[in-house]
């Protein structure tokens, strides 16, 4: 029997009983290689725990601008002040008949002998304050006061009146001096800096930086997705080649066993030595241990790849994956240097950050460049006011408008030295330098890296023609020598060796292919555009 009618033979074995098994196993499942990453974009832990990232960071942007809402207040105080009697030179010799008649005589002009007072000042009212993106502050508020304040006058310094009726003396406590009105106010102040916090301040500052970091976040969850998508290229390609060697093993371990079967035959018939039954045992064996280890190698490899698939391991642990795509032959080489550098600077998520962290030290300049600066802050305010006896008539007073108020000005201010900013901008300019170096640095990396994948990429294809070649020289030569060893010129030790070549020759070609696509994933991974390449459209949740 000719190797070519043992090849089919084992062939359709093989294909009979993986027939069988997709038939007979309830948990096999075929999956092609854009099923395997659908499923690890939906269940990859590692993306799953990326996606977060971004999200966290959308809030924490929202929540920045909390600094712009207004902040509504309403305050209520009830404030008691009692006051010692003091000299008070403006008093001396105040009284006034018309007013204090019973006072009329009595002058405060020694220390300690004016009236103590009381006084107590309830108020209530609101209040909105906030800040505008422009770095204007605002604080419109509305206040209504009742003021109650009374003198506490010594009855020792009080000259008493005599009551015409009774002849007696009587206390003049209708005339203590009495405060009970009621103060309204309604109004807002403004504050606009316009020298430094003008056109950027720490609020402006953090906002921006923020939404350089989601952005970069982004990117990273862009740079998660393309390394596990590679990572599942990967491992598909390493278990199809896995796969294929298996068969490679079993087809060779079905022509050892006719090997063996012909040689003992021999052996019987005195055509064959004893070497020649002993060669062909040890290349059974030889050959088994190879089929174990290809066993083995695809356990492996199915598991990584059930690991890049599944949230739920345990899950998957029963099912066997069967591979529904082949290593197909290349006809063409696709890879393409000028473009694929092309495509690195503009689309790898490294690069994009990068440039982005660029761009958040500009935003770190230009702020400790505003700090140079000195303050000018432009201030004003407008309001009204009513003083009256009663609460309604206070604000009767205020709703008129009858006692305005205003103010207008600017307030100035520098530090003499000025040394936290000037040393801040500095650093702030070296941290931009540094940061621009080491933007080319990683572009330098990137334009090499690509180069390499590139390379590899143009060898694996190389080596895809010449190891098909070999495949077919080896099987040529395996079937000469078959015939020859049919027609008894040669013996047991030469067919075992040239098979053992031809099986050689097999496992080069898939491992040849195998690489060849793992290059391109790997390829289009350093270049940026394994999503693409993948047919995935990048969508950020909100």
């Amino acid at each position: 029997m000719s190797s070519r009618t043992i090849f089919g033979c084992a062939l359709g074995v093989i294909f009979g009983l993986s027939a069988d098994a997709q038939t007979n196993t309830p948990n096999l499942r075929s999956l092609s290689l854009q099923e395997c990453v659908e499923l690890a974009l939906a269940h990859n832990l590692d993306i799953q725990i990326e996606r977060y990232s971004p999200r966290i960071l959308r809030y924490e942007l929202r929540g920045l601008y909390g600094v712009y809402d207004p902040v509504l207040s309403v305050g209520a105080t009830n404030a008691f002040t009692k006051y010692p009697g003091t000299f008070e030179n403006q008093k001396l010799k105040q009284s006034n008949p018309t007013i204090f008649p019973v006072l009329q005589n009595f002058t405060t002009n020694i220390f300690g002998q004016d009236f103590p007072y009381e006084n107590r000042v309830v108020s209530v009212g609101p209040a909105l304050t906030g800040l505008l993106p422009m770095g204007l502050t605002y604080d419109f508020f509305a206040r209504s006061d009742h003021v109650d304040g009374k003198s506490l006058v010594e009855p020792s310094l009080l000259v008493f009146q005599h009551d015409a009726k009774t002849g007696g003396l009587i206390l003049p406590a209708t005339n203590i001096p009495h405060t009970n009105n009621y103060y309204a106010i309604a109004g807002g102040n403004l504050s606009q800096p316009v020298l430094k916090d003008f056109w950027i301040d720490r609020y402006r500052r953090d906002i921006q930086l923020s939404k350089k970091n989601l952005k970069i976040s982004e990117l990273a969850l862009r740079a998660t997705l393309m390394t596990n998508v590679t990572r599942v290229v990967t491992n598909y390609y390493e278990l199809v080649a896995a796969r294929e060697q298996i068969n490679v093993e079993t087809v060779a371990l079905q022509a050892a066993r006719h090997l063996l079967d012909d040689t003992t035959k021999r052996f019987k018939a005195g055509a064959a030595t004893d070497l020649d039954q002993q060669q062909a045992e040890a290349a059974l064996e030889n050959i088994q241990t190879d089929l174990f280890a290809a066993e083995q190698n695809y356990a492996a490899q199915e598991n990584a790849l059930k690991d890049m698939l599944t949230d739920d391991y345990r899950s998957w642990t029963g099912v066997t994956i069967a591979p529904s795509e082949k290593l197909t032959t290349v006809t063409e080489l696709p890879a393409n240097r000028a473009a694929s550098w092309a495509n690195a600077l503009s689309r790898r998520p490294d690069i994009l950050q990068m440039q982005l962290e660029l761009e958040k030290q500009a935003i770190f300049l230009a702020f400790t460049y505003n700090q140079l600066f000195p303050s000018l802050n432009l201030v004003g305010s407008y309001g009204w006011q009513s003083i009256e006896p009663t609460l309604s008539e206070s604000l009767n007073g205020l709703r008129n408008g009858t006692s305005p108020f205003f103010s207008a000005g600017a307030v100035f201010a520098i530090p003499v030295a000025n040394v936290t900013a000037r040393n801040n901008h500095k650093a702030s300019q070296l941290a931009r330098e540094r940061a621009f170096l080491r933007f080319k640095s990683l572009e330098q990396s990137v334009i090499a890296e690509v180069d390499t994948e590139v390379k590899v990429t143009e060898n694996t294809f190389q080596q895809i023609a010449s190891a098909r070649k070999a495949r077919e020289f080896a099987q040529a030569a395996l079937e000469s020598l078959q015939q020859q060893y049919t027609a008894g010129t040669t013996n047991s030790y030469f067919v075992v060796e040239y098979q053992r070549l031809a099986t050689l020759a097999q496992s080069v070609e898939i491992r040849a292919l195998a690489n060849y696509h793992i290059a391109q994933a790997q390829l289009t991974l350093s270049e940026g555009t394994a999503l693409e390449r993948n047919q995935i459209q990048f969508k950020q949740r909100p």
